[in-house]
């Protein structure tokens, strides 16, 4: 399965509150490998941010006497640009989706459902058999 990077940043919430859940023992094992999948690569863009940002921003001192980094506004179109683009870049992830009946009980809000898109996919035969009921 491929993911941007932009995905990864609205999945990894809903998908922890998943993975907290009682659920089928090879369901949580998948769940569990593509978290830490999901968690390298958060690390990794953050790394990839940290850089943009001082590469576009100028170094400041804070009240605390720590460094800290402020993007003035002729670089923020450069910043937002870069960051977007990184954004856009596709991982391959080893994961195949889960059904939302191997889910059973479990709740989700419809926003955590459409966050896991790809994730989580529907049953269409049997939601088309329901349907015609």
């Amino acid at each position: 399965m491929k993911i941007k990077l932009a995905q990864i940043k609205t999945i990894e919430e809903p998908l922890a509150k998943l993975a907290d859940k009682e659920l089928n023992v090879r369901i949580s094992y998948r769940l569990g490998k593509l978290l830490k999948v999901i968690g390298k690569e958060l690390q990794e863009l953050e790394t990839n941010r940290i850089k943009l940002i001082k590469k576009y921003g100028t170094p400041k001192d804070d009240a605390k006497g720590q460094q800290e980094y402020k993007i003035e506004d002729d670089n923020k179109d450069k910043f937002i640009k870069d960051f977007n683009e990184l954004l856009q870049e596709e991982i391959k992830v080893d994961f195949s989706p889960i059904c939302l009946d191997q889910l059973k009980d479990i709740k989700l809000t419809p926003v955590d459902v459409m966050r896991l898109e790809g994730i989580i996919i529907i049953d269409n035969k049997k939601e088309k058999k329901e349907t015609k009921k």
